[in-house]
C-alpha cells in the first residue's frame, strides 16, 4: 500500500512540475515593407483576418488553427506595445475596420512517414506572405513574408504560426515607431 501511495505521489508531483511549453525563438521576417507610412502612423481599427491557404497548400482543419495562430501572434505582439495607434476589431465588428491585415500560408511541409521512422530530413516549415490594406483607400500600406523550417522535435506548425505572428505583430510595432 505504501508503495501504491508513493508512486501516485511521484506521479503527482511529476506532472505537476512539468514545465509548459513555450513557443520556439522568433526569428526576424524574412521580408517586411513598410510602402505607406501615412497609413500606418494614422492607425485606426485594425481587423486582422485568418490567413487562407495558398497556392500547393490544402484547405484542412489543421491549416484552420495554424491560421488562427498566427492571428493571435499578431494581436498579443501588437497589444503588448502598449499605447500604439491601433484598436484591434473582433470578426463582428469587421465593418468598422479602417485597416485589415490578410494573407497566405504558402507554404507547409512535414516530414514524410519514412522520414518520421528516422531515415531522413525531420523538419517542419511554414511560410506565409500577408499585407495590410487601407479599406478606405485600398492601398498596401504594408507587405510582408516569412519562411520557417525547424526540426520537428519539440516544434508543431502552431509553434510556429504563433512565433511568425509575433515578429509581424513586433515589426508593425516597430515600423509604428521607425516613423514617428
Amino acid at each position: 500500500m505504501q508503495k501504491i501511495i508513493l508512486v501516485l505521489l511521484c506521479l503527482c508531483l511529476g506532472c505537476a512540475s512539468a514545465k509548459t511549453k513555450e513557443p520556439p525563438p522568433q526569428a526576424p521576417l524574412t521580408s517586411f515593407k513598410i510602402l505607406n507610412e501615412a497609413s500606418l502612423q494614422k492607425g485606426g481599427k485594425l481587423l486582422i483576418a485568418p490567413f487562407r491557404a495558398g497556392v500547393n497548400v490544402e484547405a484542412n482543419e489543421e491549416l484552420n488553427k495554424i491560421a488562427l495562430m498566427v492571428v493571435k501572434g499578431i494581436t498579443e505582439a501588437i497589444k503588448e506595445q502598449g499605447e500604439n495607434n491601433f484598436e484591434i476589431l473582433s470578426y463582428a465588428q469587421a465593418q468598422e475596420a479602417d485597416l485589415m491585415i490578410e494573407g497566405h500560408i504558402t507554404k507547409l511541409t512535414k516530414p514524410s512517414r519514412m522520414n518520421r521512422m528516422g531515415l531522413g530530413d525531420q523538419k517542419i516549415s511554414l511560410g506565409l506572405e500577408g499585407n495590410m490594406v487601407n479599406l478606405e483607400t485600398g492601398e498596401k500600406a504594408l507587405i510582408f513574408s516569412d519562411l520557417d523550417e525547424r526540426g520537428q522535435k519539440g516544434n508543431t506548425h502552431q509553434d510556429l504560426a504563433y512565433a511568425m505572428g509575433r515578429a509581424i505583430g513586433q515589426a508593425i510595432a516597430a515600423g509604428i515607431n521607425k516613423t514617428e
